[in-house]
């Protein structure tokens, strides 16, 4: 179960904005404490990407509806920007308790993935070796001065709610907290719209009264300025199409690590199955390695609420033909159960080939015309640590109940 990125950047934005709005970090009186905060996010990824020379960083999430937890998700990162290497190893819960871990090591030469979906370890060489960056500075990226600009506008006031424990050693903790009545009416109406689009597998698609409830922060960072722990939650709350009130809590956890005493290992292949693939370009950014792998076909459930509970309508299947470097095609279609027909109305069927970028993320961009004269358009993204197909449709409020864009292969 994976956020959709539209949902992901949008609570990040959100719990972002409101530790930004409501954390003091230096000892600066000429400084407000929102500015201070943005000097220690801007100090932290200028060692991280420029002086330490490794370190471990690990993110987690965890997303319940109603108390119950319908996902949870940790991923440790490994980088030595002195080795130019790194290890990646997530590890996803779903719904129901079932586990899936994938792994990702990667440097100049080497490229290797694997997930317990799969026994395959998927290597990649690189003749000659690609340029490769550890990690780069976000805050000197292209068109990270208009994000800090609008965040910055859309704080306003918010500022002025502040805990600060400072500690001997000279380390501070951070704490702010916000209630539905002090979240601004512009990040509750972008919640709302992006809610009414669906926010992640499995949960409940909310249609109506859908707001905010509260967003909590809190931070330390240590002496240097550097931000060691970053913890987020925000709680909203909403009703469903037959108007049950749902509460859904999403806590995000970042915590940095093992500076200059983090070691990235590379994984043992002595034993294991492997295919291999050789790539040819030492400008390598993202392209698809071995498209070919992802021939096959991919299928998620339909799923919608029928009597007080969650039930399977029927299955969405992406068939992949043919891929390569510049161009996917395939088919996407919807099956629908025996008994499940009145369910069927958006019922969609189209044939669609892609255009592969070799920048960005893993995919591309494509349009085609429905079974039933509807055009669509849509973005294609692969998963090279899961295996998975990601698949974006534009308008996805036609796409009847509760659309997932996240597919997962069929192993025969």
């Amino acid at each position: 179960m994976k956020f959709k990125k539209q949902t992901a950047l949008l609570l990040s934005f959100t719990v972002g904005a409101l530790l930004v709005a409501t954390t003091a970090l230096a000892d600066m009186t000429h400084k407000s404490g929102y500015d201070q905060l943005k000097d220690a996010l801007k100090n932290t990824a200028a060692q991280c990407s420029s002086k330490f020379d490794n370190f471990t960083m690990d993110i987690s999430y965890v997303v319940k509806d109603n108390g119950k937890t319908v996902s949870s998700s940790d991923t440790v990162r490994k980088m030595d920007r002195k080795a130019d290497a790194t290890l990646e190893e997530t590890e996803l819960v779903t719904q129901d308790g079932g586990r899936q871990t994938s792994e990702h090591y990667a440097d100049p030469q080497t490229m290797i993935d694997h997930s317990s979906q799969n026994s395959t370890y998927f290597v990649t060489h690189f003749d000659p070796a690609r340029k490769f960056e550890v990690l780069s500075d976000p805050f000197q990226s292209k068109g990270a001065g208009d994000v800090e600009r609008i965040v910055d506008a859309v704080v306003g006031n918010l500022k002025d709610y502040v805990v600060v424990k400072e500690s001997p050693n000279g380390s501070k903790e951070f704490s702010g907290s916000l209630n539905q009545t002090q979240i601004p009416s512009l990040i509750n109406a972008l919640v709302s719209f992006q809610a009414k689009r669906g926010l992640v597998h499995s949960l409940p698609q909310l249609t109506q009264d859908i707001f905010i409830k509260e967003i909590k922060g809190n931070a330390q960072v240590n002496r240097n300025g550097v931000m060691q722990s970053l913890l987020g939650t925000l709680v909203m709350s909403g009703k469903d199409a037959q108007g049950q009130v749902h509460l859904i809590s999403l806590e995000v956890l970042g915590k940095l690590s093992g500076i200059n005493a983090t070691q990235v290992v590379k994984p043992d292949l002595g034993g294991k199955k492997v295919q291999e693939n050789t790539v040819s370009s030492a400008t390598y950014k993202q392209q698809i390695v071995n498209p070919k792998m992802y021939v096959g076909e991919f299928k998620n459930d339909i799923v919608i609420q029928k009597d007080g509970k969650f039930v399977k309508a029927g299955e969405r299947i992406l068939d992949i033909t043919q891929a390569d470097q510049q161009t996917v095609t395939g088919q996407y279609k919807e099956e629908y159960k025996p008994g499940f027909e009145s369910y069927a109305t958006h019922k969609v069927n189209f044939h669609f080939k892609a255009k592969l970028s070799p920048q960005g993320p893993p995919g591309g961009k494509f349009s085609a015309v429905s079974a039933n004269g509807d055009r669509i358009s849509g973005q294609l993204y692969f998963d090279p640590n899961l295996g998975k197909v990601n698949l974006v449709l534009n308008g996805m409020a036609s796409m009847g109940p509760g659309y997932d864009s996240t597919f997962e292969p069929v192993f025969h």
